[in-house]
């Protein structure tokens, strides 16, 4: 078991371990994450003691709007898997790391716990490749949402 603040530098030196491993694998991107200009969403990396996520994360504070801005992403469902090559989990009420219930479309890798640095190596590989798949989608059908969440306001 860890304390709070052997945890936090765990999860530290997590963080800056994928830093080296996107150096060292020739992955050179900015990760947009908080930047992209769907309202309320986020690319989304994340992992815990039972599992890794990367995702579409939409959150906010009333929750009808958050399942609205979620609804128009799950308009494009079939677009978005389709150029991705493959399914996304779509949760409407996903409990995230921070205990907060946001609206999530994501893939999944059980199995793994950010605490062991021996599944490091497997869960960097996993956003990475996951977290390409996501961006190159947003980047194709993104301006789409947007005005479709324009037109219809």
């Amino acid at each position: 078991m860890y304390t709070k603040e052997e945890e936090k530098d765990i999860k530290r030196e997590f963080w800056e371990e994928f830093r080296r491993y996107c150096k060292q694998n020739k992955i050179r991107r900015r990760w947009l994450l908080n930047h992209i200009s769907v309202s309320s969403s986020q690319l989304k990396f994340d992992a815990n003691r039972e599992k890794a996520v990367v995702g579409i994360q939409v959150d906010h504070k009333k929750i009808s709007k958050k399942h609205l801005i979620f609804s128009y992403w799950e308009a494009y469902k079939v677009i978005i898997e389709d150029s991705m090559g493959e399914s996304l989990i779509w949760d409407k009420e996903y409990l995230s790391n921070d205990n907060r219930f946001v609206s999530f479309a994501y893939f999944k890798l059980d199995g793994v716990n950010f605490l062991n640095k021996n599944d490091w190596e497997k869960i960097f590989k996993f956003f990475a490749e996951k977290m390409i798949k996501i961006e190159d989608m947003y980047y194709e059908v993104g301006d789409s949402i947007v005005e479709s969440i324009k037109n219809k306001s």
